[in-house]
C-alpha cells in the first residue's frame, strides 16, 4: 500500500494543500520545511486519515473539530481507494465527494489488521523513539533477546516490563521467601485457626463491669455538684474580701473631699496653672534685667558720637596704598633692567664684531627656523650618502667573496623532474600507512584467529571432523528443523515444568498433611475433641453388645453379669462421648474438619504423584525418540536445549573459519602491496637490506632530503649572485641621485640667506649664536619700553599721594594708613553699640506682650477660685490640688470595687460591706480550703475507679468472638484464592514474555541479525563491520558489534549515543525489510532520523531509506537543508 495523494483539506494550519507522491523507481518522498511548517501535523493528518480521529485532537486551533477534513488516494497492486476523514463517532469515512459513505473495511485489510499504536510501533520511527531506542537497548545491555524484541517490533520499556513482571510474581509467591504475600496469608490463616475462641466474653462479665462503671459515674457526679457548690462559696467570699477594705477607703476619702470648697478643677487643670505661674514669674525676672541692660546701651550709643569724615574716602585710599606696594617694587627693579640692558648691548657689539657686519636688522625667528630645517635636511643627505657608500663596498666585497658556480638549465630542469617523481612514490608509499603493523597485525591475528578455531571446533564435541576440509563437512551437516527443535525444546520444557510442578504439589501436601496429622493428635490428646468416627466406632461396638445381650434374652437365658457389666461400660463410653463432642462442638468440628482435610491432602498427594511418574515416562519416551531422530541424521546425540548451544556454537565455528580464511586473504594482499611498493622505491635508492617498508621509507626520506639540499643549495648561491648584482646598480644609481641632491641645496642656501640677511656660515654654531643675538636683540627693544611706561606711573602716584596727606594732615602713606585704621576700628565699635541697643528695645517689648498674656490666661482661674485681683493665687490653687487628687482616689476606688464585685451595682456593694464582717470572712475562707482539699482527694479516687470500670468494660466489648474470626477466616481465605489466581496470571505473563523473548534470541542467529549487521556496518561507514552474540556466562547473550580486523566485541552499552541509535535503527530497518519479505508492504514513516548522525552517515542513512523504498513507500520529513541537499538525486523533493 502506498500513497498516492494527501488532501490537507482543513486540518491545523493547512487549508486546501495537496500533497502528491508520484510514484518512481524509488518511492523515497522527502518532505522539507522550517520549523513550524507542518511536518507534524502532516504526520498526523495520516495517521487521523488511516484510523480515524482520536478524541483529543490538536488540529483544532484554526478550523472547528466537525470541520476537519483529511483526505487521500491510496494505490495497492493497482488497487486505488480514494477518501476524505471527517470527527465523529461512528461513519467517519466518506467519498471524494465528502458526502457518500465508505466502509472502512478494505482500508483495515490494507492495514493489517493494525491499529493506530500497532502502526506506530513498526511502521513509523522519529527521532525521539530513536533516541529512547538506543537508551532502551543501554539499559538491555545483558539479554540480547530483550534488545532484539524491543528494537524489531518497536516496543519501548520491554526491559522495565520484564522486571516489572519479574517482581510482581515474587511479590505473591517465591519458593523459600518468607515475606511473599501468600506465604503471610497463609501463617494469618493458620494463626487464626489456632486462637479461635480464645477471646469470648460472658453476659455476667459484662454485667459486672457495666454496673462498676454505673457506681463510679454516680459518685463522680456527686463530687462535681459539690464541686461547684465550694466554687459559688468561694467566688461569693473572694467578691466580699476583695470589696471590703476599698469601700472602707472609699467612705474616708469622701469625708475628706466634703471638707474643701466645691471647686470643679482637676488635677490637669491644676498643673496647667501651676506651669502659668512659672511661666509668668520667670518672663518678669528677665523683664526686669533687659530694661537694666537697654539703660547702660543707651549711654554707650550717646558716647560714641557719629562717623568720621575720612570713611567717606575710605575706598580711594585703600586703591591707592595698594598701588604703593607696587611702585615700591619697579624702583626696586629699575637698576637690575638697566644693568640688563647694559649687559645685552656689550653682548650684541660683540656678536657684530665678531661676524664683521654693521649692526642691522637680524632674521626673525621663523625665517631662523626654516634655516634650521635646511641645514637639518643637509646633516640628512650626508648621512644617507656615507651609509649608502658603505652598504655599497659591502656588497662589492660580498659578490667578489663569492664563489662562482653554475648549473646549466637543463641539468637543473631535469634533476628538479627527478626530484618530483622521487617525492610522489616516496608520499604514494606513506600513504600506504602503517603496512607493516597491519602486517604484523594479520599475522597475529591469524595465530589467535587459528587458536579460536581450533577452540570452537573443540566446543562442537562430541562432533568430530573425519576429513581434511572441516568446513565443508560441517556445513554440509544434516540438522533438525529449527522449528522442530524449538516445538521439541519446549515440549520437553512443559514436561520438566509439569514434574517439577508436581513433585513440588506432592512435597507441599506431604508436609500440609504432616502439620495437620499433628494438629490433630494434639486435639485428640488434649481430651476435648471427639471425632465422629470415635463416636461411631463407640456406638457400633455398644449395639454389638446389645445385640448380643438380646440373643441371650431370646433364648430365655439371661445375660451374664460381666456382658451386663460391660454394656454397661460401653453405654457410658458412648454417652460421655455424645456428650463432649456436643459440649466441645467447635473442637469436635475442627478435628473433623482436619480429618477430612488430611485426606484430601493425601489424595492430592497421589495424584501429583501420578503426574510426577507419568511426566517422568513422557520425557523418557521423548529422549528416545529424539536420540533416534539425530541418529538418523547423523547430528551429535543431544537434548534440544543444548543442542541449540551447539547449533550457535557450529555457527560461530563457521564465522570463525570464514573469518581466518579472509584475514589469511588480507594478509597475502598486504605483502603484495609491500613487495611492488619496495620495487619502484629501488628505482632512486640503493637496495636495502631490510624488508620492512617503513626502514625503506626511512632510507628514501634521507637521499631525498640529501638530494633537495643540494639542489636547494644550488639554487640558493645562483639566486644569491642575482641579488648582489642588483643591489650593486641600485646603490650606484641611487648615490648619483644623492651628489645631485647635495649641489641643489647649497643653491637653495645661498637664496635663503640672501632673502633673510643671514650673516653666518651655514654652519648649526653660527645659526645658533644668529638666534640668541635676535633674541636679545628683541628682548632689549620690550624692556625699554617697559622702563618709560613705568617711569610715567609713578609720578603720576606721588601726585595722587600728596593731594591725600594734605588733606588730612599726615607726613607719609604708611600714617595715612594708620590713621584709617582707627578711624574703622572707632566706626566698628559703634555700629556694635547701636544694634545691641535695638535688639534690647525688642527684647523688651516682646516680654511685655507675653506677661500680658499670661495675665489674661489666670483671669478665668481667679473667677474660678473667688478671688480677688490682689488674693493670694498659689494657695487657693495648692487646697484646689489637694481635692482634685482626693477626687481621683475617690473614682479609682469605685472602679475597683466594680472590677471586684462580677457586675453587680456601687449600692449593693456598699450594703453588703456594711453588713459583713472581714474577721468572719477569713474564717469562712479556710472552711472552703479545707473542703475543697477533701473534695479533690475523694474525686481522684472516683476518677480512678471510673477509669478502671471503662477500661474492663472497653476490653470486653472489643473483644474478639467466635464470629469475628470465622468471618476473618473466610476472608483470608478469599484473600488466598485471589491471590493464587494473580499469581497464576502474572506467571502466564512472563512466561509468554519469555516465550518471546527466547524468540528472538533465537532470530538472533538468523537473518534478522545478519542483515541488521550490514546495515549497521553502512550506517557506522565501516567502523563496526557487523553484529554478533556473545555468553555472558549467566545462561545469556550479549549483543556486540564487530570491530574491523577481529579485534575485541563492543558491547552495546559501550558504544556511543550516536551509535547506539544507529544500531538501533539498523535493527527496525531489518525488521521491516522482514516485515515486506513476508508480503506486508506498508508506507514507512521517518521523521527527522539523523539528528545525532553526521553529514557522511546521513548520506549512507538516506542510501539505505532508498533501497527500502524500492520495496515499499518511504515517507521521510526534516527541517535540515543539508539533508535536503544530499536527497536530491535519490528520491522525490516536497516542500511545505
Amino acid at each position: 500500500m502506498r500513497f498516492e495523494r494527501l488532501d490537507l483539506l482543513r486540518y491545523g494550519g493547512f487549508q486546501d494543500v495537496t500533497l502528491s507522491f508520484p510514484k518512481g523507481k524509488r518511492d523515497l518522498h522527502v518532505i522539507y520545511g522550517p520549523n513550524e511548517a507542518g511536518k507534524s501535523t502532516t504526520l498526523c493528518a495520516i495517521r487521523d486519515f488511516l484510523f480515524g480521529f482520536p478524541h483529543h485532537i490538536a488540529g483544532d486551533w484554526m478550523t472547528a473539530a466537525p470541520l476537519l477534513r483529511v483526505g487521500a488516494c491510496l494505490e495497492q497492486d493497482g488497487t486505488v481507494f480514494e477518501g476524505v476523514r471527517r470527527r465523529g463517532r461512528n461513519q467517519t469515512l466518506f467519498a471524494a465527494d465528502d458526502k457518500t459513505p465508505l466502509d472502512d473495511l478494505p482500508l483495515r485489510t490494507w492495514l493489517g489488521g493494525l491499529d493506530a499504536k500497532g502502526f506506530e510501533a513498526a511502521w513509523a520511527l522519529d527521532h525521539a523513539r530513536l533516541r529512547d531506542g538506543g537508551e532502551e537497548m543501554r539499559r538491555l545491555k545483558d539479554d540480547a533477546g530483550l534488545q532484539i524484541l524491543a528494537a524489531g517490533l518497536g516496543l519501548e520499556g520491554v526491559g522495565k516490563l520484564a522486571a516489572t513482571l519479574q517482581d510482581d510474581v515474587n511479590s505473591e509467591w517465591k519458593s523459600g521467601r518468607a515475606r511473599s504475600a501468600l506465604q503471610q496469608a497463609k501463617l494469618k490463616l493458620k494463626e487464626l485457626q489456632q486462637t479461635l475462641r480464645q477471646d469470648t466474653t460472658t453476659a455476667r462479665q459484662l454485667s459486672t463491669a457495666n454496673r462498676a462503671l454505673s457506681v463510679s459515674e454516680s459518685e463522680r457526679l456527686a463530687c462535681e455538684k459539690e464541686a461547684q457548690a465550694l466554687g459559688v462559696r468561694r467566688r461569693t467570699n473572694s467578691r466580699l474580701r476583695m470589696t471590703s477594705v476599698p469601700i472602707q477607703k472609699l467612705m474616708e476619702t469622701e469625708a475628706e473631699i466634703a471638707a474643701f470648697p466645691h471647686w470643679d478643677l482637676t488635677v490637669q487643670d491644676c498643673a496647667r496653672i501651676e506651669k502659668i505661674l512659672e511661666n509668668l514669674h520667670r518672663e518678669e525676672e528677665a523683664l526686669s534685667a533687659a530694661r537694666q541692660k537697654l539703660e547702660a546701651v543707651s549711654g554707650q550709643v550717646r558716647d560714641c558720637g557719629e562717623p568720621h569724615p575720612v570713611l567717606a574716602e575710605q575706598d580711594a585710599i585703600r586703591a591707592l596704598l595698594g598701588r604703593g606696594v607696587l611702585v615700591e617694587r619697579l624702583d626696586a627693579a629699575a637698576g637690575d633692567r638697566q644693568a640688563r640692558l647694559t649687559r645685552d648691548g656689550i653682548w650684541l657689539e660683540q656678536f657684530w664684531a665678531r661676524h664683521g657686519c654693521k649692526p642691522d636688522v637680524l632674521p626673525d625667528l621663523p625665517e631662523l627656523d626654516d634655516l634650521d630645517r635646511r641645514l637639518q635636511e643637509r646633516a640628512l643627505l650626508h648621512t644617507q650618502e656615507q651609509d649608502l657608500r658603505d652598504r655599497l663596498r659591502e656588497t662589492e666585497q660580498a659578490l667578489n667573496a663569492l664563489h662562482p658556480q653554475s648549473v646549466s638549465e637543463a641539468d637543473e630542469n631535469g634533476n628538479g623532474e627527478r626530484l618530483r617523481l622521487f617525492r610522489l612514490e616516496l608520499d604514494e608509499a606513506r600513504s600506504l600507512g602503517p603496512l607493516d603493523e597491519r602486517i604484523d597485525g594479520l599475522s597475529e591475528a591469524i595465530a589467535r584467529q587459528e587458536e579460536v578455531t581450533a577452540s570452537a571446533y573443540g566446543a562442537l564435541l562430541p562432533w568430530r571432523a573425519t576429513g581434511a576440509d572441516r568446513k565443508a563437512e560441517l556445513t554440509a551437516l544434516a540438522l533438525p528443523d529449527m522449528a522442530a527443535l524449538e516445538e521439541e525444546a519446549r515440549l520437553r520444557a512443559g514436561l520438566e515444568e509439569q514434574r517439577r510442578v508436581a513433585r513440588e504439589d506432592e512435597q507441599a501436601a506431604e508436609t500440609d498433611r504432616a502439620h495437620l496429622e499433628q494438629q490433630r493428635r494434639r486435639l485428640e490428646e488434649s481430651g476435648q475433641a471427639v471425632s465422629r468416627e470415635q463416636l461411631s466406632a463407640a456406638r457400633q461396638e455398644r449395639d454389638r453388645l446389645w445385640q448380643e445381650m438380646e440373643r441371650h434374652f431370646q433364648s430365655g437365658a439371661c445375660p451374664p453379669p460381666a456382658m451386663r457389666e460391660a454394656f454397661g461400660v460401653l453405654v457410658q463410653n458412648a454417652d460421655g462421648l455424645a456428650d463432649r463432642r456436643h459440649d466441645h462442638a467447635e473442637q469436635s468440628a475442627q478435628l473433623a474438619a482436619l480429618s477430612r482435610q488430611v485426606e484430601d491432602l493425601a489424595l492430592k498427594a497421589g495424584d501429583a504423584r501420578r503426574r510426577a511418574t507419568h511426566a517422568e515416562a513422557e520425557l523418557d519416551r521423548r529422549d528416545a525418540a529424539w536420540a533416534a531422530l539425530l541418529g538418523t541424521l547423523g547430528a551429535p546425540v543431544l537434548p534440544p536445549a543444548p543442542l541449540q548451544v551447539w547449533i550457535a556454537r557450529r555457527q560461530a565455528a563457521l564465522a570463525a573459519e570464514e573469518q581466518l580464511q579472509g584475514t589469511r586473504a588480507q594478509l597475502q594482499a598486504a605483502m603484495q602491496t609491500r613487495a611492488d611498493m619496495s620495487r619502484r622505491l629501488q628505482a632512486f635508492v640503493p637496495v636495502c637490506p631490510s624488508e620492512r617498508l617503513a626502514v625503506q621509507i626511512r632510507q628514501a626520506a634521507s637521499v631525498l632530503e640529501r638530494d633537495e639540499a643540494l639542489a636547494k643549495q644550488n639554487e640558493t648561491r645562483n639566486a644569491d649572485q642575482r641579488r648582489l648584482q642588483e643591489a650593486v646598480a641600485k646603490g650606484t644609481a641611487a648615490l648619483a641621485g644623492l651628489e645631485r641632491k647635495l649641489a641643489q641645496w647649497d643653491e637653495d642656501w645661498a637664496l635663503a640667506c640672501q632673502a633673510c640677511r643671514y650673516p653666518g656660515r651655514p654652519d648649526r654654531a653660527d645659526l645658533r649664536d644668529v638666534h640668541d643675538a635676535r633674541v636679545i636683540q628683541t628682548r632689549m627693544e620690550s624692556e625699554q619700553k617697559e622702563q618709560a611706561a613705568e617711569t610715567r606711573d609713578i609720578a603720576a602716584f606721588r601726585t595722587e599721594l600728596g593731594t591725600f596727606l594734605q588733606r588730612h594732615g599726615q607726613g607719609s602713606a604708611a600714617e595715612l594708613e594708620a590713621f584709617l585704621t582707627q578711624a574703622l576700628a572707632r566706626e566698628q565699635k559703634r555700629q556694635n553699640v547701636v544694634q545691641a541697643h535695638a535688639a534690647l528695645e525688642a527684647e523688651v517689648a516682646q516680654k511685655d506682650l507675653k506677661i500680658a498674656s499670661l495675665v489674661a490666661d489666670l483671669a478665668p482661674v481667679r473667677s474660678t477660685l473667688g478671688l480677688g485681683p490682689d488674693d493670694d493665687l498659689r494657695h487657693a490653687l495648692s487646697r484646689a490640688c489637694e481635692r482634685a487628687a482626693l477626687c481621683d482616689r475617690r473614682d479609682e476606688l469605685r472602679d475597683q470595687i466594680l472590677q471586684a464585685g462580677n457586675g453587680r451595682p456601687i449600692d449593693v456593694l456598699l450594703e453588703e460591706a456594711r453588713e459583713t464582717d472581714p474577721e468572719q470572712l477569713e474564717e469562712e475562707f479556710e472552711a472552703i480550703e479545707a473542703e475543697t482539699v477533701a473534695l479533690n482527694a475523694r474525686r481522684s479516687e472516683v476518677d480512678e475507679r471510673l477509669f478502671t470500670a471503662r477500661k474492663v468494660l472497653d476490653d470486653l466489648e472489643n473483644a474478639r468472638g467466635v464470629h469475628e474470626t470465622a468471618e476473618e477466616i473466610q476472608e483470608t481465605e478469599a484473600d488466598i484464592a485471589e491471590r493464587a489466581s494473580r499469581y497464576v496470571s502474572l506467571r502466564l505473563q512472563q512466561l509468554m514474555l519469555s516465550r518471546l523473548v527466547e524468540q528472538g534470541r533465537q532470530q538472533a542467529h538468523g537473518p534478522l541479525l545478519s542483515r541488521a549487521g550490514v546495515l549497521f556496518s553502512r550506517l557506522t561507514l565501516g567502523r563496526y563491520v557487523g553484529l554478533a552474540t556473545e555468553e555472558d556466562g549467566s545462561d545469556g547473550l550479549v549483543l556486540a558489534g564487530c570491530r574491523p580486523g577481529n579485534t575485541a566485541l563492543v558491547p552495546v552499552h559501550a558504544m556511543s549515543e550516536g551509535t547506539r541509535d544507529q544500531l538501533y535503527l539498523a535493527l527496525r530497518l531489518a525488521s521491516v525489510e522482514q516485515a515486506l519479505e513476508r508480503g506486508i508492504r506498508l508506507p514507512f514513516l521517518a521523521d527527522d532520523l539523523f539528528v545525532t548522525f553526521d553529514e557522511e552517515r546521513t548520506e549512507a542513512g538516506l542510501k539505505i531509506l532508498a533501497e527500502i523504498s524500492e520495496k515499499t513507500q518511504v515517507l521521510f520529513f526534516t527541517h535540515h537543508g543539508y539533508i535536503l541537499n544530499q536527497s536530491k538525486e535519490i528520491g522525490c523533493l516536497t516542500e511545505l
